[in-house]
C-alpha cells in the first residue's frame, strides 16, 4: 500500500469519527430536549395543582372578608340611617316651634303696632 492509500484511509476514518461524534451529540440534544420537556410538564402540571389551590383558598377568603364587609356597613348604614331620622325629626319639632314662636312674635308686634285706641276698644269689646 502506498501513502497515499494510508493517508485516504486515516482520513475515512476521521471522517467517519466525526460523522459518529456528531451523530452522538445530536442524538444527546435530542434527549436532553425531551428530558426538559418532560420535566418541564411535570413542573407545569404541579404549578397548576398550586394555583388553583391557591385561587381556591384567596376566593374563599375574599368572600369571608366581603361578607363581613357587607354586614358591618349595613350595621353602619342602619345606624346612620336611625340617626338621620332621629336628627331630622329633632330639627322638624324644632323648625316647628320656631315657625309657632315666629307667629306668636308677629301676632304681637302687629298688635303693638296697632294704635292704642284700637287695642283698648277691642279689649273692651271683648268685655
Amino acid at each position: 500500500m502506498g501513502d497515499k492509500e494510508v493517508i485516504g484511509g486515516l482520513v475515512a476514518i476521521l471522517i467517519a469519527s466525526y460523522a459518529a461524534f456528531f451523530a452522538w451529540v445530536v442524538a444527546s440534544i435530542s434527549r436532553l430536549d425531551r428530558k426538559i420537556d418532560s420535566k418541564i410538564d411535570s413542573l407545569d402540571a404541579k404549578l397548576s395543582v398550586q394555583i388553583m389551590s391557591l385561587n381556591d383558598r384567596l376566593g374563599a377568603q375574599i368572600k369571608s372578608l366581603d361578607d363581613r364587609l357587607s354586614t358591618q356597613i349595613k350595621s353602619l348604614d342602619d345606624r346612620l340611617s336611625a340617626e338621620i331620622k332621629s336628627l331630622d325629626s329633632r330639627l322638624t319639632s324644632r323648625i316647628d316651634a320656631l315657625t309657632v314662636a315666629m307667629a306668636q312674635l308677629e301676632g304681637a308686634v302687629c298688635q303693638s303696632s296697632r294704635p292704642k285706641s284700637e287695642v283698648n276698644n277691642r279689649f273692651h269689646h271683648r268685655l
